[in-house]
């Protein structure tokens, strides 16, 4: 019987039929019975391995053991992108050509292993093979410790002023998050309240209060754009720690709007009809109050006459404001009482005068303003005699210090070094403050970039964290990492200053480190990808549910496939992004998949976790899922199994049926081909461990002769399970594998896992 093959779906090309069909028919007879119309839809045909053309379909006659497969492609004129068209129907050939070449290598083996015909074994392969190159693509693949996705420097849904080098500079972020940062990094932090101009002494000042983060930090190198602030005489900073009052700036102060440089007409000036009031404005936004204000008035050319021999004289002038209460909808309450009679006199020089005039108010309500000027002008062209209301402040009476919060309060004096692009730039180095576990409790918070430190505060911060109790976080397990992360020089330094989960805020810290966290009985437990060599569990065909033994394979597209890794890091020398690159020997490395990496600062941490990934990509592309018993629930997340399987040939297994304790002869439930080949035998502990590859001084069939006693006593009469033996020979042993997934289904578990391949820890040092 010939096999043939329907992907009738472009778009999914795993939406596939199956059939069976007798020999001697022609491929135009197949298509006709099975409603495959290429005028409908177009097909391409594949007849075990060559292409047919449509014309040839009525004079080509199939074998009984030959593969047909009709695969439908995209149609239409590829739109925006017609190369993602072309790209698909290239992996589709890809999927058509590949799978026959791997199907007659292969076929005759599986074949055999399962009982089945050469034809019928080809065909497995050739749908596997199929499935893998399709579902592998280009895919980055490291199924251990998964890659991060692109948002993690410059990706994400929000901007991110951190990783964002068009969004770098102080920012107003309303409704947005309060940055989360941890280790050291440099940051451009956002305002806490809306900056304010103020003047004194005729010189003009820049009021701003910034947020860096929740939590305690260490700020240094403060600097306003590239320039340390040290260099700036002019500028005043006040480091304010969680708790602490905020002393040099007012925290809440509200600047009308409507206010902005309107002249004060003199009585001798007015226009006919006008009263000479200008206003009035609202001094706070409906809902605030305020008991107090603040009036700007500028004499922009200031206040001076020049007189008949060339020499300046000083001029005066007087103003007056008023204020009453609004509520609201702006509607007065009460009536209008003086604020203040003010006066300015000018000097002999020919400059601006400027002057902040503070009041304080009588109630704390929402109050409106207005002012008029009550001196006569000087009408001489000569005079220079005018004055503006340059401003209307409000202080809404915020609180003066911010609980759990860092922040940097700076006072800047307007000068030629300073311009509005500059003062909006303000950055520093922060390094965070955390508790550090000693494996009796918690001690007080230190400078830190540990990865376990920093994963655990994620878990544990109930105000952004997720509040987990101690006992819910394997903290002996996080003590046991740090020493291995501190060992190789592996820190977490970064920023959380966009939306994100708790879960996948651990998972890119912890990727770092080259590690995932899991959940496992109620607890929250942390597995790290290195070099393992003994198996916690053996799984084969005596505790692998019947049937339920999957395999998959993420083979790579010829031509396409990545062959290397550029990773991409925010560099701490530099604090801009960087990238490095890794492949695997024998590749050439133009090809590389690229991948953004939180958290890493330095450039060999970058560098080993580039050589990783690209390892992982290259050699852990096998899979394999099965169901077991309860035993199933033995393994963790990350552990190491032996799996030995007949249908892939891992090796054979089954029961000891009798053990002599003073022999060690143990009788299998099966005879076993030695012939001369190299053959080994483990037993499976009682724990559902394995033992090493036990010494052995003969082997007749059924009967082995163990040099030694194997350490642990083997069951096979007692009423308990009998003792599980491995088998395995030069060209056929069981493999080791990292378990991935542990799904339980009633009284049985789902297992997945990835094989593994020693070659990726290679150089890794662990």
């Amino acid at each position: 019987m010939a096999v043939l093959v329907i992907a009738g779906n472009p778009f999914d090309v795993f939406d596939q039929q199956r059939f069976f069909e007798p020999g001697g028919q022609t491929l135009g007879d197949l298509a006709r019975v099975r409603d495959i119309d290429p005028k409908r839809q177009a097909v391409i045909c594949n007849l075990s391995g060559r292409f047919v053309l449509q014309r040839d379909w009525s004079e080509t006659v199939i074998g009984s053991d030959d593969i047909v497969q009709f695969v439908a492609v995209p149609q239409g004129s590829g739109g925006k992108n017609p190369l993602a068209i072309i790209l698909q129907v290239a992996l589709l050939v890809a999927a058509v050509v590949l799978p026959p070449i791997a199907g007659a290598a292969l076929g005759a083996s599986v074949a055999a292993t399962i009982g089945v015909s050469t034809a019928i074994g080809t065909s497995i392969v050739t749908s596997v093979t199929a499935a893998a190159i399709l579902a592998g693509g280009t895919l980055l693949i490291n199924a251990v410790v998964p890659p991060q996705s692109a948002s993690g420097l410059d990706g994400a849904d929000a901007v991110s002023p951190t990783y964002s080098l068009g969004a770098q500079g102080n920012q107003a972020r309303l409704n947005g998050i309060i940055p989360v940062i941890y280790g050291r990094h440099r940051v451009f932090p956002d305002f806490a309240a809306t900056p304010y101009w103020r003047y004194e002494n005729n010189d003009q000042y820049l009021y701003q209060l910034h947020v860096v983060g929740q939590g305690e930090h260490v700020i240094r190198d403060i600097r306003l754009g590239d320039t340390p602030v040290s260099v700036f005489e002019e500028v005043e900073t006040q480091i304010v720690n969680p708790g602490e009052q905020v002393s040099l700036v007012a925290t809440d102060i509200y600047t009308s709007p409507e206010v902005s440089g309107q002249a004060l007409r003199a009585p001798n000036d007015l226009r006919p009809g006008h009263d000479g009031w200008l206003g009035p404005f609202a001094a706070c936004p409906p809902g605030r109050t305020t008991q107090s204000v603040s009036v700007d008035i500028i004499a922009p050319g200031g206040l001076f006459l020049i007189a008949d021999n060339g020499g300046v004289a000083a001029l005066s002038v007087t103003w007056q404001a008023e204020a009453r209460i609004i509520d609201d909808a702006g509607a007065p309450v009460g009536d209008w009482g003086t604020l203040f009679d003010g006066d300015m006199t000018g000097g002999t020089e020919r400059k601006a005068l400027r002057r902040s005039n503070d009041f304080d108010l009588p109630s704390l309500d929402r109050w409106e303003v207005r002012i008029r000027r009550t001196d006569d002008k000087n009408l001489s062209a000569r005079a220079a005699h005018e004055i503006v209301w340059g401003g209307l402040r409000a202080d809404l009476q915020g609180v003066d210090h911010f609980d759990g919060l860092t922040m940097i309060a700076i006072k800047m004096r307007a000068t030629d070094n300073l311009n509005q692009s500059t003062s909006r730039r303000l950055n520093c180095i922060a390094s965070r403050k955390l508790p550090v576990y000693d494996g009796n409790g918690w001690g007080a918070p230190v400078e830190t970039s540990s990865i376990a430190w920093i994963a655990a505060d994620i878990l544990r911060n109930p105000v952004y964290g997720g509040g987990a109790d101690d006992d819910r976080i394997d903290l002996d397990g996080l003590l046991a990492l740090d020493a291995i992360w501190q060992d190789r020089g592996d820190y977490c330094n970064g920023v959380f200053d966009t939306p994100t989960t708790v879960w996948e805020a651990l998972s890119k810290v912890l990727r770092c480190g080259r590690t995932r966290p899991y959940h496992q009985g109620g607890m929250i437990r942390f597995h790290r990808d290195s070099p393992q060599s003994l198996p916690v569990m053996v799984f084969s065909a005596e505790n692998i549910v019947l049937g339920s033994f999957k395999m998959e394979f993420a083979l790579p597209v010829y031509g396409d496939a990545a062959d290397g890794i550029e990773l991409q890091y925010i560099d701490e020398r530099t604090w801009k992004p960087a990238r490095v690159t890794a492949h695997v020997e024998g590749d050439a490395g133009v090809n590389p998949a690229r991948e953004n990496v939180f958290g890493i600062t330095d450039r060999q941490q970058a560098l080993r976790e580039a050589q990783y990934q690209a390892r992982s990509n290259r050699y852990r592309r096998r899979f394999v899922s099965f169901e077991t018993e309860l035993e199933g629930l033995i393994p963790s997340i990350g552990d190491l199994l032996l799996i030995s399987h007949h249908m892939p040939e891992w090796g054979e297994s089954g029961q000891v049926v009798h053990y002599d304790p003073a022999s060690h002869i143990l009788t299998l439930d099966r005879a076993h081909e030695v012939n001369d080949q190299t053959v080994s035998i483990r037993l499976r502990r009682p724990d559902g461990g394995v033992t090493d590859v036990l010494p052995v001084s003969y082997w007749d069939g059924e009967r082995v002769k163990l040099a030694g006693d194997p350490g642990f006593s083997v069951h096979w009469n007692s009423g308990i399970e009998r003792t599980h033996y491995i088998v395995g020979r030069a060209d056929d042993e069981p493999v080791f594998a990292i378990c991935l997934g542990i799904v339980p289904r009633g009284n049985r578990v789902q297992i997945s896992a990835v094989l593994e391949d020693s070659r990726v820890h290679i150089n890794q040092a662990g």
